[in-house]
Order: C-alpha cells, then sequence, then structure tokens
C-alpha cells in the first residue's frame, strides 16, 4: 500500500475502531427542542491568564462550545439542570451546574500529566488545540531535579524524532541533538536554538544554559513548524523559554544537589599471566624465541591502567532564585553555581552565572521586557580519544597539541608495564627495565606513552564569559493588534592556554620524564576569541475572534542579524623555551602568530496566518524571504513557504451525536508541506580571493619574492541546502486524557547538496570546487503514547516514544561516492562512504567468515592476496567468487544509524513519596571500533580485550571459530590483520536506565502553611544500567559527531559515560 493510500484509508479506519472500542450506540443522545438559557463565561488556567480553545460542553449531551482567542464562550443550554463540563488537553476536567447562574468564570487547574495545553511556536504561542504542525515538548517538570550539566541532556529519550546522542561523558559537553535524520554531508545537521525568542548564532549557549532556569523546551520538527525561521530551519528548531514570575506573593526557591560519579563501565582486557600467556603463544607461531623477561613472570607487574586513569568525582549544583508577580509587573531571578568533576584524572567543568527576567506593563496598552543571563564557565581540559600520539580535544577554540590519548593508551599498554619506575618517573617503554634487554625490545614499538604523565603534566584550560539578552517594547493601540521590536544579543569570549612542560613524553623527546627535563621539549599556545551577534526583529500581530468562532491570528515581520567572530592564537615554537618554570608562549625565543575572522549577516522578512473555526477546522499558512551574506550575488535570495491544516473531529456535532465528550478529548488530524533550508556553509565559502604564493628568484640562491596566487572560485551562484517535507499527524485523546496517542509520518527530502565537484587539473590552483549538487531523503513515523492511572493510592503517569528513520542518498555530484576515514590511519581509510542508493553513515570493508581452522580450509577457499593465508588466520567473504580476497572484495558491511530509538518515561506517586524512571536506547545501529587497529594486529605490543583468549591456538584448538591467532610480534603480522571488516564492527543496541530518582514530600514536617510552601528531598541515580552487547565504553559513542562530515558511529578511546548519584533538596517558600 503507498504512503498516499495509507493516510486516505488510516483517518476513517481508526474513527470506526474508536467507535468500536468505547461500544456507543449509533443513535447517540438529543437534546429535545424547546426553550433553551443562555450562558456566557470565561476560562483562565492557574495563573488568570486567559485559555482558548477550551471545550465547553452539556454533560451527556452533544451541545458545546469552545472558548475564544480571550477565553470567553457563550453557549446555549437546555434547562437549569445541565451541568457544564469544561475540558482541556493537560488541564483537569471541571464540572459546574447552571443553576440560577448565566455568567460563569471558570479557572483550570493543570494535570500531572506530559500534555501542556500552551505550546510555544515561531514567534509566539498557541493552544495545543490550535496546532496543525508537528511539534513536540517538555516542561520543566520534566528537568527538575536531574544531575545534568547541559540543557540539551533533559531530552534525552524524551520526545520522539529527537535523537540526543551523548556520545562522550567529557564534563561540560553537551550531547549532540539530530531532528528527524541527517539531510546534509557538509552544511552540518544541528538544528537552530531560539531561547527566548532569540535565534542563536552560537549553539553553545543552549547547551550552557542553566537547566534549572529553563520553563520549557519546545521542538518544531516538521517544515510547516520550522518555515519562519527559513534559511535556518532546515534541521528543525528548539524552542526554549526561560522562567517568568507567576502572580502570588513573592516566592524563594532553594534547590541544591550533591554527589558522586563514577566511570560506568570498564573495557575487560587481559591481566598479566593472560598477557604473557598471549605473547608467548605470538612468538611460537611467529618461530622466534620467546623474550627472556617472561621465564620470570612473578617478577613483572600487574597494572590496571583503567584504575589510574579513571576515579570518583564530585558533582554539585546549587541555585537560589526569587520571582513574582502583580497586574503590572513579574520578574524572576536567579544565581546559581554548578561544578562537576572528571572521572578521568585532571578533567572537569565549572560554571556559575545569574539570570534577570523583567516584564513590566508600562500602560494599559505598552509593555516592556529585558533578559539578562550572564555566566561564566572554565574546563580543565585533557586529550581523552584518539590515537596514542594524537589524543581529541573536547574544544575545537585554539590549536590542540597533538599528545597521546590517555584512554586509547590505558586500554593498550601491558599490564607488565609498572604504573612508576623506583625514581618516580612515569614508566614507559624507554624505561622500562626488561626494554634495555634487546631480547625483549623486539615486543614493543614507540608511541605506547604512560597515560598518568599526558594526564597529570600536561596543562589546558578553556575560560568562557558568555550572555544571551535580550530585550522588547511592546504596544497594542486597539485591542488585538500588537506591535513589537526585539532586540537579542550574544556575546561570548574565550581564553585557553595549554602548556607542554619539559618533562611530558611525546614523540618529539620521548626520553623526557621527571628525572629528564628536556628544555627544548616546552611548548604553549594561547588563544583569545571573541563572537558577538546581534538580532533585532519588529512585528505586528494581529488576533481576533471573527463572528461565531472564526478566530483569526495574523504576524507579520523584518529581522536583521548580524554576527562577527575574532581569534587571535599565539604559540611558542618547539626547541625555543629559555626557562624550565614560565608557562607562557613568551618564554620563546620565536613566537608564531594565527588569527582569524568571520563575519556574516541575514535580513529576513515573514508572514504567517492561522484560523481556525472553533477550534474543529484549523489552517496555517507562512512564507518567509532570507537574504544571507553566505551566498553567492545571484543566489543571495530565498523563499521558503509552508501550509498546514487540521481537522479536529472531536468538535463535530456527528460525532459527538455518537461519542460522548468524557471519552474522546480529543481527535484531530493534521497534514502540512513546507521548504526550509540551511546556511551552515562558512562565511567566506563563495568568495574568490588570493593567498601568499611567495618564490625564489634571481641567480644563485635567489631572492624571496613575496606573491600572491588565486585561492578559490567566484561563486556567484551558491546557494543553501533546502529541505521539503511533508508531514501527516493523528492525535487522540481518550477518557479526558488518561490515554493520549500520538502518529506522524514524514518525509523530508533535502535538495541542492553542499558538495566539491572535481574540475580539471590545468586550473593550476585547485582541483574541486564547492557546488549545490544531491540529494538525501529521510523518511519515518513517529508514535508516543502516554497515560494517567491510577492504581489504589497510587498514581501512576507513563510515557513512551518510538521513532523509525530511514536514510537514503538518492544523487551526488557526478554519481560517485564520498569517502571518509574511519581514523587517519593504515587499513581504515575510506571505510566511511556516502554512496547513492545508501545512507548516510554506512560502513564498507570486508565481511569476515571466521577463521581458518586447518590448511584443509585453506586449500579449499579464498586465500589473502597479499601474503596468502596459513591455519588460524582470518577468514574474509569473497564477493565476487575469484578465490582471491583484495579490495575487490570491498562490500557495505553495516550502517551508524539506528532503525529506531525509543524512550519511556514514568512517574509514581504514592502519599508522600515519587518515583521517576526514564529508559531509552536504540536499535540496529554499528559501531566501528578503532582502538583495535592497534590491537587487532596481535604483535604483544599492546594489551588486547579478553576476547584473544578464545582465540585459534591450533587445528585441535580453534578457539570461537572467530578469534585469529596470535601472530609474528615486533610489527610483522599478516596485512589481512589490518583491514577494516566485521571484526571491528559491534551491535551498537542499547536499552538504559536512563534516571531513577525517589523523593520525599516534607512539606507538613517543615512549614505551618503548606499550601505556600514547599519542601522535598530526593535522591537520584542516572546512567544506572546499560544491557548491550557493545564491549567498549559506551554504546552510544559517537567521536566524530561535532564534524560536519557524517563519521557516524566512531569510538577510538572516547571519554565514558559516568553513572552519577546524587541527593538534592528543593525549598520552597
Amino acid at each position: 500500500m503507498s504512503a498516499k493510500t495509507t493516510c486516505r484509508v488510516f483517518p476513517s479506519f481508526l474513527l470506526l475502531c474508536v467507535c468500536w472500542l468505547l461500544n456507543v450506540e449509533a443513535s447517540g443522545q438529543h437534546i429535545q427542542a424547546g426553550a433553551t438559557i443562555q450562558v456566557t463565561g470565561s476560562v483562565a488556567d492557574e495563573k488568570g491568564e486567559p485559555m482558548p480553545g477550551v471545550s465547553i460542553r452539556v454533560k451527556g449531551g452533544s451541545l458545546g462550545t469552545v472558548s475564544d482567542n480571550n477565553g470567553k464562550f457563550k453557549l446555549a443550554v437546555p434547562d437549569r439542570s445541565a451541568v457544564l463540563l469544561f475540558t482541556s488537553l493537560g488541564y483537569l476536567a471541571k464540572e459546574e451546574p447552571v443553576g440560577d447562574r448565566t455568567v460563569f468564570t471558570i479557572t483550570l487547574q493543570p494535570t500531572a500529566n506530559e500534555l501542556k495545553d500552551v505550546v510555544v511556536i515561531a514567534y509566539g504561542i498557541t493552544s495545543r488545540k490550535a496546532v496543525s504542525n508537528a511539534v513536540a515538548g517538555i516542561g520543566a517538570k520534566e528537568i527538575a531535579g536531574k544531575p545534568i550539566a547541559t540543557a540539551a541532556e533533559a531530552l534525552v529519550g524524551a520526545l520522539p524524532g529527537v535523537n540526543v546522542q551523548q556520545g562522550t561523558g567529557e564534563p561540560g559537553t553537551p550531547p549532540q541533538i539530530k531532528i528527524r535524520g541527517m539531510g546534509s554531508l557538509r552544511a552540518g545537521n544541528s538544528p537552530l536554538y531560539v531561547i527566548d525568542g532569540v535565534p542563536m548564532v552560537n549553539a553553545d549557549n543552549f547547551s550552557q544554559l542553566n537547566p534549572a532556569d529553563i520553563e520549557s523546551i519546545d521542538v518544531l520538527k516538521d517544515a510547516a513548524a520550522a518555515a519562519m525561521y527559513g534559511s535556518r530551519g532546515g534541521n528543525g528548531v528548539v524552542l526554549v523559554t526561560t522562567k517568568r514570575g507567576k502572580p502570588g506573593k513573592v516566592r524563594y526557591s532553594f534547590d541544591a544537589y550533591t554527589g558522586i560519579q563514577q566511570v560506568s563501565k570498564k573495557i575487560d582486557v587481559l591481566n598479566r599471566d593472560q598477557y604473557i600467556d598471549y605473547v608467548k603463544d605470538a612468538f611460537v607461531n611467529g618461530g622466534k624465541p620467546v623474550p627472556p623477561m617472561f621465564n620470570s613472570p612473578e617478577k613483572l607487574a600487574d597494572t590496571d591502567w583503567q584504575d589510574l586513569i579513571f576515579k570518583t568525582a564530585p558533582m554539585s549544583n546549587y541555585q537560589l532564585s526569587v520571582s513574582g508577580a502583580n497586574e503590572n509587573m513579574d520578574y524572576y531571578v536567579s544565581g546559581y553555581y554548578m561544578n562537576q568533576g572528571g572521572i578521568l584524572r585532571n578533567t572537569g567543568y565549572e560554571r556559575y552565572g545569574v539570570r534577570s527576567n523583567l516584564n513590566v506593563k508600562l500602560n494599559p496598552w505598552m509593555r516592556f521586557g529585558i533578559n539578562l543571563s550572564p555566566s561564566f564557565s572554565t574546563t580543565d581540559i585533557r586529550p581523552a580519544a584518539g590515537t596514542v600520539n594524537s589524543g581529541a580535544m573536547n574544544t575545537s577554540f585554539g590549536p590542540n597539541p597533538g599528545l597521546g590519548a590517555p584512554i586509547t593508551l590505558a586500554r593498550l599498554l601491558p599490564p607488565i608495564f609498572p604504573a612508576y619506575q623506583p625514581n618516580g618517573d612515569y614508566t614507559s617503554i624507554y624505561n622500562f627495565g626488561p626494554y634495555t634487554d634487546p631480547a625483549n625490545a623486539q615486543l614493543f614499538n614507540g608511541q605506547t606513552y604512560s597515560p598518568l604523565a599526558v594526564l597529570d603534566l600536561y596543562k589546558d584550560k578553556l575560560k568562557s564569559l558568555r550572555t544571551v539578552s535580550s530585550t522588547y517594547l511592546e504596544i497594542e493601540p486597539i485591542a488585538g493588534l500588537t506591535f513589537r521590536s526585539s532586540l537579542g544579543v550574544e556575546f561570548l569570549f574565550n581564553e585557553r592556554k595549554w602548556f607542554i612542560p619539559s618533562t611530558l613524553m611525546n614523540d618529539a623527546n620521548p626520553l623526557a620524564n621527571l628525572s629528564n627535563p628536556v628544555l627544548s621539549n616546552i611548548r604553549s599556545t594561547m588563544a583569545k576569541g571573541n563572537t558577538y551577534s546581534w538580532t533585532w526583529e519588529n512585528t505586528a500581530n494581529y488576533r481576533r475572534t471573527l463572528g461565531e468562532g472564526h478566530n483569526l491570528d495574523v504576524i507579520a515581520g523584518y529581522s536583521a542579524q548580524k554576527m562577527t567572530s575574532e581569534l587571535i592564537s599565539i604559540s611558542s615554537r618547539a626547541g625555543t623555551a629559555t626557562s624550565l618554570l614560565v608557562e607562557y608562549p613568551t618564554n620563546s625565543t620565536g613566537i608564531d602568530g594565527t588569527p582569524s575572522y568571520s563575519a556574516s549577516s541575514l535580513v529576513s522578512v515573514f508572514g504567517r496566518l492561522q484560523y481556525n473555526y472553533k477550534y474543529r477546522y484549523i489552517l496555517s499558512a507562512a512564507v518567509r524571504r532570507d537574504g544571507s551574506s553566505r551566498f553567492g550575488r545571484a543566489q543571495r535570495f530565498a523563499t521558503f513557504p509552508s501550509i498546514s491544516a487540521a481537522w479536529a473531529i472531536q468538535e463535530e456535532p456527528f460525532f459527538r451525536n455518537l461519542i460522548s465528550a468524557d471519552r474522546v478529548d480529543e481527535f484531530k488530524i493534521r497534514a502540512s508541506w513546507g521548504k526550509t533550508g540551511n546556511n551552515n556553509i562558512g562565511d567566506f565559502s563563495w568568495q574568490g580571493y588570493q593567498v601568499v604564493d611567495n618564490a625564489i628568484l634571481g641567480p644563485g640562491t635567489g631572492n624571496l619574492a613575496v606573491g600572491y596566487a588565486q585561492g578559490n572560485f567566484l561563486l556567484n551562484n551558491l546557494t543553501w541546502e533546502t529541505n521539503i517535507q511533508k508531514n501527516f499527524g493523528l492525535d487522540l485523546g481518550l477518557f479526558r486524557n488518561k490515554l493520549a496517542f500520538t502518529f506522524e509520518w514524514y518525509d523530508r527530502t533535502t535538495k541542492n547538496l553542499l558538495l566539491s565537484k572535481n574540475v580539471p587539473a590545468l586550473i593550476g590552483f585547485t582541483n574541486s570546487v564547492l557546488t549545490n549538487v544531491g540529494e538525501i531523503r529521510n523518511r519515518g513515523i513517529e508514535l508516543a503514547v502516554s497515560t494517567r492511572n491510577s492504581l489504589g493510592k497510587v498514581k501512576w503517569n507513563s510515557s513512551f516514544n518510538i521513532s523509525f528513520n530511514r536514510n537514503k542518498i538518492l544523487s551526488l555530484v557526478d554519481g560517485s561516492p564520498i569517502m571518509y576515514d574511519v581514523v587517519s590511519s593504515p587499513g581504515y581509510q575510506n571505510s566511511i562512504r556516502a554512496v547513492v542508493g545508501g545512507s548516510i553513515g554506512d560502513f564498507w570493508g570486508y565481511k569476515q567468515t571466521g577463521v581458518y581452522r586447518n590448511a584443509a580450509e585453506v586449500a579449499a577457499g579464498p586465500v589473502w592476496e597479499a601474503g596468502g593465508s596459513v591455519p588460524g588466520d582470518i577468514k574474509y567473504s569473497d564477493e565476487n567468487n575469484d578465490k582471491i580476497i583484495n579490495s575487490k572484495d570491498i562490500v557495505k558491511i553495516g550502517t551508524a544509524l539506528p532503525k529506531f530509538t525509543y524512550g519511556w518515561q514514568n512517574s509514581f506517586t504514592y502519599g508522600k513519596l515519587d518515583l521517576a524512571v526514564t529508559v531509552q536506547g536504540t536499535y540496529g545501529n554499528d559501531i566501528a571500533n578503532a582502538t583495535d587497529r592497534y590491537s587487532n594486529t596481535f604483535v604483544g605490543g599492546t594489551n588486547v580485550t579478553t576476547d584473544a583468549l578464545n582465540r585459534w591456538r591450533s587445528p585441535e584448538q580453534p578457539g570461537n571459530g572467530w578469534t585469529p591467532r596470535a601472530n609474528n610480534p615486533g610489527n610483522a603480522s599478516p596485512s589481512s590483520l589490518s583491514q577494516f571488516s566485521t571484526r571491528n564492527l559491534f551491535d551498537g543496541s542499547y536499552l538504559r536506565v536512563r534516571t531513577v530518582t525517589l523523593g520525599y514530600n516534607l512539606t507538613s514536617l517543615i512549614f505551618r502553611k503548606p499550601t505556600q510552601q514547599s519542601a522535598r528531598v530526593y535522591a537520584t541515580a542516572q546512567n544506572l544500567f546499560t544491557f548491550s552487547k557493545y564491549p567498549g565504553y559506551n554504546p552510544d559513542v559517537n567521536m566524530w559527531g561535532s564534524l560536519d562530515q557524517p563519521r557516524l558511529g566512531v569510538d577510538q578511546g572516547a571519554y565514558p559515560l559516568a553513572r552519577t548519584f546524587v541527593i538534592g533538596l528543593n525549598l520552597g517558600f
């Protein structure tokens, strides 16, 4: 059945199923004709704000209406014995007998379930009943009490279609967020973040928000919802609203938690005796004498390197806030301090800041507001993931030093190395006692330095001062018409300093140590940079209810944005230091400086029309036109339209004649189409420019002549990637919203991919240019179910979501594959490929089918072309059946993209006790473990995982049939062992018990007026259990996730996630 047919048939089928399920008589219940009584009134929420879209019905009958944009309503009831039923999503239903009254003033209280009635959308808010797009979100309740350092962590497993991947546990490093798949190979796949109406230029400003200051996070998933942000909305939009003061007395709140973090898992590697047995086997198989040091194993160390680099680390957070509101103003002021120690030695993150939100009613027709949120953070950085001589950092600010990755080193270093030498030096292969014997030295090779030396001696600190501030002036000259002018400002100042002392061993000076300082080893760098941006937006908004139930909301606006970024870095040259003590580039006779500058601007006009008739028929249409300095003059402007519609079937009289309002609260069908863009290509990619190109001219040794050469083509037709997305949705609420269901189907196609296209070599200065060629499609289904249950005195709220996405590359430049390296090392190049018909993140390599058990299998099967095969070697699949294994047998062997992701949240209350449990996970994705590149050669110079215990030893002891023999120590192993294959791929599916929180309400024990105060203590465990077949630290790993290149699902010593235990206190008075 086609997707179009499904979209047509499914709503009708579901309608029939609902009617059958509820066993409602077809005849319904009808009100006898006769005299009626006209009643009017208004509905407000607990804060006194008018509530549009509230359903008001006569209980037991089909008569009803909905409140208008001002929360007002009128309804004809049959007689004074009638009972009015008020219902709204996210609020407790309320019944009011008519009696002698004709005017009603109703206040609805929110429920404890996950649904909320007010939804934040682009440039405004709306009622959930008026939504016709794909929008999902969480509130402050879902964020509170979680031991998280970044706001993005609150979204893990919470929303369908929003994949939050926490690929590293480095303190202060945010997860990667992807909405409805990945649609770009170069321009990035991160969404746009909007904080209190200000679009962020720097996405990190969202991650650095204090989670306790957030009132809600809403995600615009389809193009119709995101089209109001035009060229920046192609990857979805995350809208963040911070807290405001609430009516009533001044309220003081104190929230605190403190606890510990531990490494959640260790990798199983060989201990001393197992390692010695393994190495002896390798020497025997290689026909070499066993090194004499193994004749006395009791004299060798048995070091657990993972125990040495990881530690138990503290984590704490403290916040104090004061808030309040009256009829003329509301305010919210907070201050906080957060400290997250790292479970890797000498890493950590510290942040403190304040927030002030103020809104003032200057007179009945004018409002003014201002938000200020400065913060300061420091990060202690160490290289964690990466290769043994080039560790990756958790920041791209400033140059990196090129040191070994401690986590990778700890995984690989042999256990027979002691951590320290008798004189206190750090142990490496160069001062390991037995290494001085040439018979032993053949086993070990360079670059296996001490991870403790890197963690203890290297110094690296990043300091960041930032603020996101905004102000607005709003005028309402006539009822329903509002003019608003707002100015948002981002400011970020970074300073990073790193220092390599004379005692830190590395490739340049492998013998450096505490007892052997090497002056030429000293290097240092200082980088300072700033980013400024401002956004000025002006809108006119008209809202009015016309006639009987015609609700209109129109907005038009103009926006301008400017961003400037500057960076200067100064570094000392290696070998030019003059002192052992000065940790600054000026301690050098040679200093190099590198400046950089970037700037961009964006101007836009936009508009949107929203209409509904009694919240039964809903229509929304929007358009935005953007002009960006990032693109060529011929393609600088583009238009992004969208349209969406919804039909609230439950508001139809015929439906109410069939089913009463207390059984079906919502039955809405939605459909949308929209066009958005992606302008994340850098600021000067389209420009033609010159670069310095000096030459030596003249007789003899010649003279230096300063010259210039062409550096890039002028690309006047370069433009943004375009996303076209269709969406079909269904919302169903049953039994006064005790059961709610949401279904989404989408088709998102990205066109005009920004890719490099080859040009003839005769051009002379480049072999490729950036162009718009290529197309990618993401198609998927999202399901969400939430329930509110009462089990005696136990109240149980539950919500479950699951998302399926299929990514397909439809076209590329000339149809040629685009290849990426898993890591930049032999055997792993070109192993991630973007191929037409495949998906982003596909792995290509050899298929391992086992190991050769004996000589007969070698003779009967295909053999490795480079050097042949012997018993115990890896057996690969002969894809082309030519009896030879070579590059022609490389095929697609896996993908980093999951088949589906899911999340399940549960909350229980019993008396004063509350319990919350969150479970989330993925299924069907693969992980490339690049650390195995070192140990899979089985040279014995590095440690290996305990899989080696089941290796092939002989035809009579074939092991598990998958792990090959140990062979040829000294980097002389067969090349077949170093190839990327299914041996390096692992199932990344997992189920994680993300959060468990147990709380107890102390209010009645502490305060005399529990209705005005609150007190609660709680204990939370995060990342408590992870169930996965992946042998590494974290199955959610994504080492290269911050890069624009789609190098997904790669693990090479990535920083593990911490298992966290905290106790906390919430006080309100």
